[in-house]
């Protein structure tokens, strides 16, 4: 702007001069105009962003801008014209600052770094020859890089704006400059940008070994108080690096933010596919391309899905809130009552659709690599949602069509396409945690059942042995338990755990229905199995699991003959079902003499008589 307020002084000045008819030679003077000083400037300013940005060999390819060079020296303005043109001689240099104080300071300079380096004198003209090599290498205020245009696109488009002011350019037509800054962003830096970050996509999602790969402490630090509690696959760190740095790409280069949002979600988009991708290949695929485990399955039904959702555990597990201290204590009993309530529909729904058969074990998920896979999958894409909804809070509606805030404007399709993809991902994180919370349960079963019905509860002898599939069980619950607690937060562990102990409750209660025979001794091996399952269930989830206890007491009516159950039934009131106490009693008679044992229609009809009055 100075060069161009001094040139235009100077130009009115010759002018001046020239119409006052003060110039001594005769015939047109043809002066340069200040669209030419502009000229030479939009190339100066050309050349300059080339070596900063980087160009390399791709400078050939820029937009040739005339400058003074093109028509000579600056001198020929002010001669007259000759007719047939001529040859001019060759320059002559009218100066030379070979002696000048700053070359003789330099000169002396180099002479003594190279005494200091060789340990021997130079003269002076091996310190001259020098000098050409050092002045050869440019210096730059800033390391070359193709990024530094987001950080001089503001003043370049102001000063754009003062150029095309100045040569009056009309309404559509613009500048060379802004032609050449016009290019370079949308056809060399947004496209190097945006095949950079989809590489980088790809590299951490190109296999499903490596998307299980967790992020560093080096690709988490950057992210300071907005890293993950937990650990997560560096996939996702990915993403939102590459989600960040567009966006900070949209806030400097506001004209281009509807050509950045466009990869935003083409990157979600590939980036959902290749996680649905590694949870399938995770849980396994049938030939008829169905999932191959029961949990699997489970988290895809809708009824179940909607039936677990509507429970106040999955509630407060989104929320991350406790129960309000408060409440009084009725309130707080209504509350257990709720979620005992709760608890049973889980139950009953889990065991209708398991039935009576036992789980194979192609049906459930017994390594602990891939159930950490799940949660740390689950987590990530948890995560990253956030992270996806931060970018979105900054964009406000302020129409149908354009999405706004502050300069930046994006098409409103491009929005919702990113919003539906980001459900997409939410939805997906939500079947990994309901998957997992399934799966256990499912390990619940694919243990319980053999026990009850593969194992024998007739012995001779008083062994306090626990059943070799409940002992495989605790352990299974142990290891899942630290794997859970190490991926997921307190809250989701919380959930996955709550209300196992009264579906194992359940199941070992309802197993009395396939067991054949059992003496005192299979007795007292039973409730030695429930309580090392309660001992253990009590150490995961911190609480007294009741449910496991009101078990233990169902067994022990075992010890009873039918006649003394039935006392206690009348006398404390009924604790179970009719059905539960109809077993009782079926496996009760068979330990009678077989006279005794004709009995069981009677007592069975006695049974329902002392329920329905005390009801």
């Amino acid at each position: 702007r100075a060069v161009a307020a001094a040139h235009g002084i100077v130009l009115t000045a010759l002018r001046k001069f020239v119409n006052d008819g003060q110039y001594p030679q005769e015939g047109n003077v043809d002066l340069y105009e200040e669209a030419d000083v502009w000229s030479a400037i939009q190339y100066s300013v050309q050349v300059l962003l080339t070596q900063y940005l980087d160009l390399g060999s791709s400078t050939s390819n820029t937009h040739r801008l005339p400058t003074f060079a093109d028509a000579g020296s600056l001198s020929l303005y002010f001669l007259p014209k000759k007719k047939g043109g001529g040859q001019r001689g060759p320059k002559k240099k009218l100066f030379r600052f070979d002696a000048s104080s700053h070359a003789l300071s330099v000169k002396s300079y180099m002479r003594e770094q190279w005494e200091l380096q060789q340990g021997e004198g130079t003269d002076d003209n091996m310190a001259h020859s020098m000098l050409p090599r050092l002045s050869s290498t440019p210096v730059f205020v800033c390391k070359p890089d193709m990024k530094n245009v987001t950080i001089v696109f503001v003043p370049l488009q102001a000063f754009i704006r003062d150029i095309e002011k100045a040569i009056s350019y009309e309404a559509d037509s613009h500048c060379l400059l802004y032609e050449f800054l016009e290019d370079y962003i949308a056809n060399t830096f947004l496209e190097s940008v945006i095949d950079e970050m989809m590489s980088k996509l790809e590299a951490a999602t190109k296999g499903f070994d490596v998307q299980k790969i967790l992020a560093d402490d080096s690709m988490l630090k950057p992210l300071g108080s907005t890293a993950p509690m937990k650990p997560v696959l560096q996939s996702a760190v990915v993403v939102d690096q590459s989600m960040r740095e567009l966006r900070e790409i949209m806030e400097r280069l506001s004209p281009y933010a509807d050509r950045l949002l466009g990869p935003i979600s083409d990157m979600l988009l590939v980036y959902r596919k290749s996680c649905s991708q590694l949870y399938k290949h995770i849980l396994g695929v049938t030939d008829d391309n169905l999932l191959r485990t029961v949990s699997g399955m489970w988290a895809q039904d809708g009824d179940i899905r909607r039936l677990l959702k509507s429970f106040p555990a999955w509630t407060h597990m989104q929320q991350q809130t406790q129960t309000a201290h408060q409440k009084s204590k009725k309130e707080v009993q209504e509350d257990l009552e709720t979620v005992q309530t709760h608890h049973r529909q889980e139950c009953e729904m889990l065991t209708r659709n398991i039935g009576d058969r036992v789980l194979a074990k192609s049906a459930v998920i017994l390594s602990l690599a891939d159930l950490r896979a799940i949660a740390h999958l689950q987590e990530s894409l948890e995560w990253l949602v956030g992270r996806i909804d931060a970018l979105l809070s900054t964009l406000i509606a302020s129409s149908s069509t354009v999405i706004k805030k502050g300069c930046i404007e994006v098409p409103g399709d491009l929005l919702r396409s990113v919003e539906q993809l980001k459900d997409e991902l939410h939805n997906l994180a939500e079947t990994c945690l309901i998957m997992l919370h399934l799966e256990i349960r499912c390990h619940c079963y694919f243990f319980l059942l053999p026990a009850t019905k593969q194992s024998t509860y007739v012995h001779d002898s008083d062994s306090m042995e626990v059943d070799e599939h409940v002992r495989y069980f605790n352990n299974d619950l142990k290891s899942t338990k630290e794997t859970m607690e190490e991926a997921l937060s307190q809250s989701k562990f919380k959930y996955l755990f709550d209300g196992l102990g009264h579906l194992i409750a359940s199941i070992l209660i309802s197993s009395t229905n396939f067991l054949g025979a059992i003496n005192d001794y299979g007795i007292k091996r039973m409730c030695n199995n429930i309580y090392n399952l309660q001992q253990n269930l009590t150490n995961i989830t911190m609480t007294r699991e009741l449910d496991l206890a009101r078990a233990r007491q169902y067994f022990e009516l075992l010890f009873l003959n039918p006649e003394e159950l039935l006392t206690v039934i009348v006398e404390q009131g009924p604790q179970f079902t009719e059905l539960q106490y109809g077993h009782v009693l079926r496996l009760a008679s068979q330990r009678l003499p077989k006279a005794e044992r004709d009995k069981l229609p009677r007592q069975i009809d006695r049974l329902r008589e002392i329920l329905q009055d005390l009801i």
